[in-house]
This record gives structure tokens, C-alpha cells and sequence, in this order.
């Protein structure tokens, strides 16, 4: 049986997401999904570089957009972790890397209402110029269930207002230092 035009990636996509559903559900520990888990990142910018050039360009790292961009927080990615990980997100080590003007992310943080949910809230955390935390986020389908994550990886059904709307309402208590594009560039002229 011949497999062309990358139908021989779609078995290779469901192990991912299964092995991304283990990791995440069957090894339920704060080392291993939580704010302890941050041993993952460099092996997530690795593994995504690698599997860029050698699987598909779309597992590659890929420049944030900015209309996924949440806001600053004035503190530092660590403790926004804390703060994700107490309000229900999870580390997502099996997320492609992203990039902003050719920094990587330092940490990537995934909401899903349930382990098999069809859709979930991707939020990626980069340190800000001053010290906090700049917040991206994205609706999208779940990475880690078997039936949707061919959707996933080809990047259907993002929608970065949900992801922006979602995340500010989860940490609607928090001191915002910028909400908008232009509030972090006046904020940095400002320095």
C-alpha cells in the first residue's frame, strides 16, 4: 500500500498525540506537567528544530503573531507558571516552539476542560524586556487527542481571540502591565 502525498505522517501524528496524551495524563506530577516541569524546554526547542528539518517544516519553531498576544505581566515567567499551573493549565512539552524576533519561547501552557476535549487554550510565555511576562495565546484543537491531531498540525481552527479572551478572564485578578501591542511599545519607549 503506497502512502503519498504525506499520508504516511498521519500514523506518525496519532503516536504523537498519544504519547502527548500520556505524558500529560498518565504521569500526573507536578515534576513532570507542572511548574517542576521545566526540564522539558530545552528538549522541546531541540526536538522541534530537529523535526522541522527532518519531518515537516510545520513541527518547526514558527514566529508568534501578534494577534495572539494577551498582555505583560509584571512578574517573572516563573511565577506566571505557578499562577497557570494553580488555575488548571498544564506544561505542553509537546507544543512546535515559538519564536518572537528569534527568541524562543521559555515556556509553553496548554488548558483543556477535560483530557479528551476537542479543543484547548495554548498559551506561550516569553520574558519581557523589563522582567515580566509576555502572555500569547490561541484557541485550537486539542495536540493530544488521537481523532484531532492531524487538525492540530496542520494549524485549522486557531482562533487567537479565544485564546486572548479565555487566558485575561483566568487571570482577570492579575496586574496587567500591557494588554495591546501598542501599550508594550509605548511602554518600552518609555524605558
Amino acid at each position: 500500500m503506497s502512502m503519498s502525498g504525506g499520508a504516511w505522517k498521519r500514523p506518525i501524528l496519532l503516536v504523537g498525540a498519544m504519547l502527548g496524551f500520556l505524558q500529560t495524563y498518565a504521569v500526573p506530577l507536578t515534576w513532570n506537567r507542572g511548574p517542576g516541569g521545566s526540564w522539558w524546554e530545552p528538549l522541546r526547542r531541540g526536538c522541534s528544530r530537529l523535526l522541522g528539518v527532518g519531518f515537516d517544516e510545520r513541527a518547526g519553531p514558527r514566529s508568534i503573531n501578534e494577534d495572539e498576544y494577551v498582555g505583560e505581566l509584571d512578574c517573572p515567567p516563573e511565577v506566571v507558571e505557578g499562577l497557570l499551573w494553580r488555575r488548571g493549565f498544564q506544561r505542553n512539552p509537546f507544543a512546535r516552539l515559538k519564536t518572537r524576533n528569534g527568541t524562543s519561547e521559555v515556556g509553553s501552557w496548554v488548558y483543556r476542560p477535560s483530557p479528551l476535549a476537542k479543543y484547548q487554550i495554548h498559551c506561550m510565555l516569553f520574558e519581557s524586556d523589563s522582567g515580566g511576562t509576555d502572555i500569547y495565546a490561541h484557541g485550537e484543537v486539542s495536540n493530544v487527542h488521537p481523532y484531532y491531531a492531524p487538525a492540530h498540525f496542520n494549524g485549522t481552527e486557531q482562533d487567537g481571540s479565544a485564546g486572548i479572551e479565555f487566558t485575561r478572564a483566568v487571570l482577570a485578578d492579575q496586574d496587567w502591565r500591557a494588554t495591546s501591542k501598542r501599550d508594550r511599545d509605548n511602554a518600552i519607549a518609555q524605558r
